[in-house]
């Protein structure tokens, strides 16, 4: 529809001004239609950004927390005085032990007098410092 190039165009100036105001509408909902859907893809976007950053930062900590040791390692309270004649029954105990012993928290120590390995008392610490129903940090195993 080209109004312009009708010779014999019969719209009264009333005429165009209300298809001037209806295009202008259909032209500002549009518009708000264009809006919203680029708010919609900015957000996903920023969304997916924010994932994929979580998904970078968790596998850095997988990677910097890692566990294994050299095979020729050993731990140093093996053969310590501090724990000669110690041993605890649990891994909670160990924990005592090491806080009242050597006034920290000391993985070594505590493996030496429970003689559990490493994994598995830092797992059990992690529940006895971080209970599931309050979680503080998070030790990654």
């Amino acid at each position: 529809m080209n109004l312009l190039d009708d010779p014999e165009n019969t719209f009264s100036s009333e005429d165009i001004s209300k298809i001037i105001d209806k295009l202008s509408g259909v032209k500002r909902k549009k518009e708000s239609i264009e809006a919203k859907k680029r708010q919609q893809e900015e957000r996903e976007r920023r969304e997916r950004e924010a994932c994929e950053a979580k998904e970078r930062k968790e596998a850095h900590i997988r990677e910097v927390t890692s566990m294994d040791l050299p095979l020729d390692w050993e731990n140093a309270f093996n053969q310590d005085v501090r724990t000669q004649g110690v041993h605890a029954d649990s891994i909670s105990d160990g924990l005592i032990y090491s806080l009242s012993n050597l006034g920290r928290v000391d993985i070594e120590y505590i493996s030496s007098v429970t003689r559990e390995d490493y994994k598995k008392i830092i797992g059990a610490l992690n529940e006895e410092v971080n209970p599931p129903w309050g979680k503080i940090a998070r030790i990654v195993v």
